[in-house]
């Protein structure tokens, strides 16, 4: 049930996302460069590790790229970049028999106290805390 539920917010917040502009807002060609770079990171998510890595994975200049999601996201592209990476964490940190340090490295962060750092900053509770509350006993994923 835990995975639905998020799995249901995610779909809301992704249809709060899409009406929050005005219509022609989102037929620019800013907008459409946008949605096709946040595409693009969504998708690659788990190999990027910077905002070069970014800009380049969209074709874009790192300036525009930033440019682009102030506009749109009211966040920077890394800011996005390092939540997708969190929630994926978040997703793993179910299964008690994932480690956080395996989860980190699986999400692209080598160092795990900075990993721990940004969980606990994003979350509010560190990342073993939160398997503690929220994994399922029992788990294989």
């Amino acid at each position: 049930s835990d995975s639905i539920c998020l799995t249901l917010v995610q779909l809301i917040l992704l249809k709060v996302r899409e009406n929050a502009l005005p219509h022609q807002g989102r037929s620019s060609r800013a907008y459409q460069t946008f949605r096709n770079c946040q595409d693009t990171i969504e998708e690659h998510y788990l190999t990027l590790s910077s905002l070069d890595e970014a800009a380049e994975a969209c074709h874009v200049d790192s300036a525009y790229l930033c440019r682009l999601f102030r506009q749109f996201a009211h966040q920077s592209p890394y800011r996005y970049l390092v939540r997708l990476k969190l929630n994926r964490a978040a997703e793993l940190l179910h299964d008690p028999s994932v480690l956080v340090k395996e989860a980190s490295k699986a999400v692209g962060f080598h160092d795990p106290f900075h990993f721990s750092r940004l969980f606990t900053r994003a979350f509010g509770l560190s990342p073993a805390r939160y398997r503690a509350l929220y994994g399922m006993p029992g788990s294989t994923d």
